[in-house]
C-alpha cells in the first residue's frame, strides 16, 4: 500500500470515489487520540457533518466491494461500516480535539497528503465524422457511463445515473424521431416525382 510519511508518521492513501480520504483508525493514530474518541466527537456532532462532504460510510456491499479493493488492513475488513474522513471531515474533527497540536497535524496532513488528489480523467470523445450514427452516440454514453463508475462516489453516482439515462432516453428519442422524418422526407419526394410525372 502507498503512503505517505508525515513527521515520521506513516499515512497509507487511501482512494475513495477518485480523492483522498484518510480512515478513523488512521485519523486516530496520526492525532494521537483514541479512536472511540473521534467517534464520540462525530456522534455528538452528527448534524454539523454532511456524508458525501465530510466522510462516506461504507456498509454492506459497498464496504465489502471497497476492501477487497483497498489495501485496507485486515481487522477492517471485519467492521460493519466504516468511516472514510475527507479533507474537511478532518478539519472538524481538529476544531473538536481543541489542541494547538491538532491543528498542525491536520496543516501538515492537508499539505502533504490531501492536497495531492487524484485524477480520473473524463472520458475523450471520439473524432466526429460527420457520419452520425446511433452507435456512435450509444459509445459515448457507454465511455461516459464507465467514467462515471470509476471516477465519482457512490453518493454522487445516484444523480449522474439519472442524468445518463435521460440522455440514453434522448437519444432513442432521437434517432426514432429522425427514423420517422426520413420516412417523411422519402414519402415526400415520392409523392413530388409521381406529381411531376403526371404534370
Amino acid at each position: 500500500m502507498n503512503s505517505v510519511t508525515i513527521e515520521k508518521a506513516s499515512v497509507p492513501v487511501v482512494i475513495y470515489g477518485n480523492r483522498r480520504v484518510i480512515t478513523t483508525e488512521c485519523l486516530s493514530s496520526y492525532f494521537g487520540a483514541p479512536a472511540v474518541r473521534l467517534r464520540q466527537n462525530y456522534q455528538r456532532n452528527a448534524e454539523r457533518f454532511v456524508e458525501g462532504k465530510h466522510f462516506f460510510k461504507l456498509t454492506g456491499t459497498a464496504l465489502k466491494d471497497f476492501v477487497s479493493i483497498s489495501e485496507i488492513p485486515s481487522k477492517s475488513s471485519k467492521a460493519r461500516a466504516m468511516m472514510l474522513w475527507t479533507d474537511r471531515g478532518v478539519a472538524r474533527h481538529a476544531k473538536m480535539l481543541e489542541t494547538d497540536a491538532a491543528w498542525e497535524l491536520f496543516e501538515k496532513l492537508e499539505d502533504a497528503y490531501f492536497s495531492h488528489q487524484v485524477e480520473i480523467p473524463a472520458p475523450e470523445r471520439t473524432a466526429y465524422a460527420g457520419n452520425a450514427s446511433y452507435s456512435y452516440g450509444r459509445e459515448q454514453l457507454d465511455s461516459l457511463s464507465d467514467w462515471g463508475r470509476r471516477a465519482l462516489p457512490p453518493t454522487v453516482q445516484t444523480e449522474f445515473f439519472a442524468v445518463t439515462k435521460e440522455l440514453e432516453r434522448a437519444l432513442i428519442r432521437g434517432w426514432t424521431e429522425m427514423d420517422e422524418a426520413i420516412l417523411h422526407m422519402a414519402v415526400s419526394m415520392a409523392m413530388l416525382k409521381r406529381w411531376k410525372m403526371a404534370h
